[in-house]
């Protein structure tokens, strides 16, 4: 089977604080920047109250002025000037509410800053939140292990993990991926002091939550569109919009020192031999020939979802197992009766049908789910091109000549870099139905393949077929 010596985590992103203006300019060598100089998201009691945004202009242009403007209508008055003011409206409902001003100079330059309002009588439930009573706190620390910047795994939780280490498929979870430039030796691990914004393109970037590990769990898993969590000296408050759904405020009060992420061999946050993806760029392959060959594992109704899942295992040079090695995990409906079709990231999806499970390591070193990596005589190259599928899509289409397929990847690695090419070769198709029992269902395996940042469940399905 395809192993590694590595294990951890995913993707994260950066709120634009300047931009620079292309047009308007007096001279073409001098560009324009607008600044902003005051918080990128102001907090306002029910009550609401004045708001003043403070921004600086270098090489200013004659006639161009800073515009401003927001769609909230309990946003009144906003005037622009030396600096942007605005009067924030009562909020009479229980609910928080989001909303975001841009602050405009020219064309191509502006920022954003997100006002976030409480709901009436909004409660932080001592050690609870709007939607629980006593939360849990549990968090890893990772250290730059994975990121220039460092990297906190935070989970509020209203259940306790059980005796396996295992958090309840019934419990509610908010589960925020955090960086900061802080590091944990000058914490004690514990989430630094600051605010931090939802970042949808996961840069890592310091102060942000990045999308894809960061999401809402209430019997399923929620994506979020939005989210900020202020941290200050033991008291951590979090706001977090449901994608098409409810913004959602908790507060929590107690320790926020995290545990220092260790591996099996010893590796701890920010050290080890551990890793997933070990790309360094933006990875493309076209592949072809009479030395490619794929394998098609049908393993049926695996997890009882009315959905067919198959194991791709493709390779560059079939006869000596060398060369890049695609491998994929991709779900059919159950009336198909071929895999072609385009598949994007199960996580990224509202439906089981047509996705690929994402990439990511098991606490035992397996690859689980979809990954790119290199082989030379059966054995995993550790320094070849080799990273785990996190985002995009997978398309499969049939040839004109019978049972040849192409695979095309249009994908992103948990770094961040774009993972594209063509495999095109004959395909094997076996059947495994009989072999293997019934997985738990999507739903839980889709929770513990995130939660396991902070638990070693050994309940999760893995893909360990190995052919040879």
């Amino acid at each position: 089977m395809k192993r590694i010596l590595s294990l951890t985590m995913a993707l994260c992103t950066l709120l634009l604080a300047s931009c620079e203006q292309t047009g308007n300019t007096p001279d073409p060598e001098t560009k324009s920047k607008l600044n902003r100089t005051s918080a990128a998201i102001m907090e306002f009691n029910a009550e609401g109250g004045n708001g003043e945004i403070t921004y600086t202009i270098e090489n200013p242009v004659n006639g161009v002025q800073v515009k401003a403007q927001c769609t909230a209508d309990w946003i009144d008055g906003l005037t622009t000037g030396e600096t942007v003011t605005f009067v924030v409206e009562e909020n009479t409902s229980k609910e928080s509410r989001l909303a975001t001003i841009e602050v405009t100079y020219g064309s191509d330059c502006k920022f954003e800053v997100t006002v976030n309002q409480k709901g009436a009588g909004a409660s932080s439930g001592g050690n609870g939140g709007a939607e629980s009573g006593t939360l849990y706190f549990s968090g890893t620390y990772y250290g730059n292990l994975y990121s220039e910047t460092y990297n906190y795994y935070v989970i509020l939780h209203d259940k306790p993990f059980d005796a396996e280490g295992e958090l309840p498929l019934d419990a509610i979870a908010y589960c925020f991926d955090i960086y900061s430039d802080t590091a944990g030796e000058e914490t004690g691990y514990a989430v630094p002091n600051g605010t931090y914004t939802f970042d949808p393109e996961a840069t890592t970037a310091a102060g942000t939550i990045a999308d894809g590990y960061s999401f809402y769990m209430n019997g399923d898993i929620f994506n979020l569109e939005d989210a900020t969590v202020v941290v200050s000296n033991g008291k951590l408050e979090a706001t977090i919009k449901i994608v098409g759904g409810e913004t959602i405020t908790i507060t929590y009060e107690g320790s926020l020192e995290c545990e220092l992420y260790s591996d099996d061999e010893g590796g701890s946050g920010g050290s080890g031999d551990y890793y997933y993806s070990n790309l360094t760029d933006d990875y493309s392959f076209n592949i072809s020939g009479d030395e490619a060959y794929g394998y098609a594992d049908f393993y049926g109704d695996w997890y009882g979802i009315n959905c067919h899942n198959y194991i791709l295992d493709l390779y560059e040079n079939n006869d000596e197992l060398s060369g890049l090695n695609l491998y994929l995990s991709i779900w059919t409906p159950s009336t198909a009766t071929d895999i072609v079709g385009t598949y994007i990231a199960y996580l990224s999806s509202d439906s089981d049908e047509y996705t690929f499970d994402e990439g990511y390591v098991d606490e035992e070193g397996y690859l689980v789910g979809s990954w790119i990596a290199t082989f030379d005589n059966g054995v995993i190259v550790k320094d070849g091109p080799m990273a785990p599928l996190t985002l995009g899509s997978i398309t499969i289409a049939a040839t004109s000549e019978e049972g040849v397929y192409s695979v095309t990847l249009n994908c992103t690695d948990d770094a961040g870099y774009a993972i594209t090419g063509t495999f095109t070769s004959a395909f094997e198709f076996t059947d495994y139905t009989e072999e293997v029992s019934a997985a738990p269902a999507k739903v839980s395996k889709k929770a513990t393949a995130i939660t396991k940042k902070v638990t070693k469940n050994k309940n999760v399905a893995k893909h360990r077929f190995a052919r040879r």
